[in-house]
């Protein structure tokens, strides 16, 4: 009678699962069509729309309008400016520390009217270069400049054929929901801009019914999971079990690659967790993810894929099981031989990713990329070249220094008719949330023009930017001011350092590699290094008391630091950057990895380097490694 209770129950899940299908099918085919007319429709438009000037001079009056009547509108006149050139000179050109107190009345106060007449229902918060903290308001009318690039980006991704009727992509959701983020006194929740984006309880209808007819992803377990390698294991989890699964989407390449790690060390748990319908069987689930949440995983696998369907797919992950151990070549193709596409960005700093992101993709394009801020909806994948984008100019009011008078004092700035191409420059914007003319750090390059001024461009560098996993935004200033003060507490100074981060490992950690001067000791330039330092050096007797060995190597002698003092690194890291502490206390990243190297390591590097072409007089050691071979070299160098 069991037995039978048993068949009966499966038998109505699988009923469910194909119900839900079939309707899921009809609306996400109807949605899909409805998204690429209207990109359609957009790009009918602007082939007759008016100068690109014409068009971001109207944005800039709308803007101007809504925000005079606030109260930095109020201070800066904005009622009584008319005109682009009049805009340019009575409002200086800004950072955040120009927004701090405007952002404190409204975060801690709840005052309104401060630099947006809408509300704020959201601070999307950064890392400045300093490390210190940004939140940036985010109201409705900003949320709205994010629509048009996400809608051309995967408009241009849907019209290639990639969604089969009922198949839904897995756009990774590794955020808690708005309901359990951190609050200011003021009651606006805060967090990463993607957060907002992808929370599926963001409205009560929308919300839910995008995510459930683009995406698989078990946003309702998720959303609730405080874990981040517990909330990606159910996204991979839930990805591995569909066969037709037509792409793998998230702003950041390295939690795509994570999520491609995450999946071929797990493969096997993944395929007997799927065909027993319960993913108590794969450790990292039945370890950190709560049992309520187990439950509701199973439950909805089990309503979202037939048994037959998950008894299937288990023996074909089984049958891939020595080919994914013996090589991770073109696995997403592999894993899901319906996939058309994979999406990630991999363009400026995330640039040093696209090697092993295609690795792993084979020959899948990269598509529907997005160029997103949390300033605003910047500019969208234009065509197969994942790294050029279409900049839209509807929302956001664009200025551009030239990249060779970005550390000026009050450097010039262009229109977007004005700029060149082939030139770089740091972009400048102005939003609806009140920033204005504010440099956001990125510097791009002006790829193409269209006939109507509209520009194409490739997002090079962020100003400082080195490392950046999930976007804690580690500038070479942050690591230059770690290995500086961590020099000081070892007592002997660092010659010259490189890092990148580590995608392979769970959770993702950064890997820096160190080379200690050949004097380590008295004569070392760590002593006095930081005299003028607001008297933050110490002499050797203030140091960090911490025995250290002497080993020998075909360079000679080499003092090792213990582990104890390279975990010091980590410490002085996150006191320099507080975003990347605050990712480091929530267990999203690991402490960092600190090795040492031999002495002459770095010069060897370099001769390497300019045996490969480049020039010799102008190579220097990368403190971001972006070459895979360049990154084995250190790590088979470590001591």
């Amino acid at each position: 009678m069991a037995r039978i209770f048993a068949w009966a129950c499966t038998l109505l899940l699988d009923l469910y699962a194909l119900c839900a299908r079939l309707v899921r099918g009809v609306l996400s085919s109807a949605l899909c069509a409805f998204v690429v007319w209207v990109d359609g429709r957009r790009r009918r438009r602007e082939e007759t729309a008016e100068a690109v000037d014409e068009r971001q001079r109207a944005c800039l009056m709308r803007l101007l309008r809504s925000l005079e009547e606030t109260a930095r509108g109020r201070e800066l006149g904005l009622g009584a400016i008319h005109s682009v050139e009049d805009f340019c000179a009575r409002v200086p050109l800004t950072t955040y520390a120009e927004y701090e107190g405007y952002v404190e009345r409204v975060a801690e106060a709840g005052e309104a009217n401060v630099l947006s007449p809408d509300p704020v229902i959201y601070f999307a918060t950064s890392s400045g270069t300093t490390g210190k903290r940004k939140m940036l308001p985010v109201t409705r009318a900003l949320l709205a400049s994010l629509r048009p690039p996400t809608t051309a980006a995967f408009a241009h991704a849907l019209s290639s054929g990639a969604m089969r009727f009922g198949s839904r992509g897995l756009l990774l959701s590794i955020g808690r929901s708005l309901a359990r983020t951190p609050r200011p006194p003021a009651g606006i929740p805060y967090g990463p801009l993607s957060q907002l984006v992808t929370d599926s309880r963001l409205s009560a209808l929308l919300g839910p019914l995008f995510k459930s007819l683009f995406s698989c992803a078990p946003t309702a377990v998720v959303d609730d999971a405080d874990d981040f390698e517990a909330a990606m294991m159910a996204n991979v989890y839930v990805g591995a079990c569909d066969h037709h699964l037509p792409f793998i989407s998230t702003a950041y390449a390295p939690a795509w690659l994570h999520a491609m790690h995450v999946v071929r060390s797990n493969l096997a748990a993944i395929a007997d967790a799927m065909e027993a319908g319960s993913c108590e069987l794969i450790p990292l689930l039945r370890e950190k993810l709560p049992p309520p949440l187990r439950t509701r995983l199973d439950r909805y696998v089990a309503s979202t894929f037939t048994s037959r369907e998950r008894t299937r797919r288990a023996a074909f992950l089984r049958a891939l099981l020595p080919s994914v151990h013996e090589s991770a070549h073109a696995l997403a193709p592999r894993l899901w031989p319906h996939m058309a596409f994979v999406s990630t960005a991999v363009s400026g700093p995330l640039e040093v990713y696209e090697e092993e992101v295609r690795m792993y993709a084979g020959a899948l394009p990269l598509r529907a990329a997005v160029y997103v801020a949390s300033e605003g909806g910047i500019a969208a994948q234009a065509g197969d070249d994942p790294s050029e984008y279409e900049l839209f100019v509807e929302h956001l009011f664009f200025e551009f220094i030239p990249e060779q008078e970005v550390t000026a004092a009050h450097p010039p700035t262009l229109l977007a008719g004005e700029v060149r191409q082939g030139e770089r420059y740091e972009l400048v914007l102005s939003n609806a949330a009140g920033f204005l003319r504010y440099r956001i750090g990125d510097v791009v390059e002006i790829r193409r023009r269209r006939p109507n001024g509209m520009l194409s461009l490739v997002m090079c560098h962020r100003t400082g930017v080195g490392l950046d996993a999930l976007g804690e935004k580690t500038s070479e200033r942050h690591l230059l001011d770690a290995i500086g003060r961590v020099s000081e507490r070892w007592g002997v100074a660092v010659a010259e350092f490189t890092s990148f981060v580590r995608s392979d490992l769970s959770p993702m950690r950064y890997h820096v590699f160190v080379e200690l001067w050949e004097g380590a000791g008295k004569d070392s330039p760590a002593e006095g290094a930081g005299e003028a330092k607001n008297g933050r050096a110490q002499s050797k007797e203030g140091s960090d008391d911490v025995a250290r060995e002497e080993v020998r190597t075909d360079e000679g002698s080499v003092v090792m630091l213990t582990q104890a003092q390279r975990d010091l690194l980590d410490v002085e890291l996150c006191a320099a950057n507080e975003h990347y502490a605050s990712y480091r206390e929530s267990g999203k990243l690991s402490p960092l990895l600190c090795d040492q190297v031999p002495r002459g390591t770095m010069e060897r590097y370099t001769a390497m380097l300019v045996e490969g072409g480049a020039a010799g007089g102008q190579v220097k050691v990368p403190h971001l490694l972006k070459n895979a071979q360049h990154q084995k070299f250190f790590c088979s160098s470590a001591l």
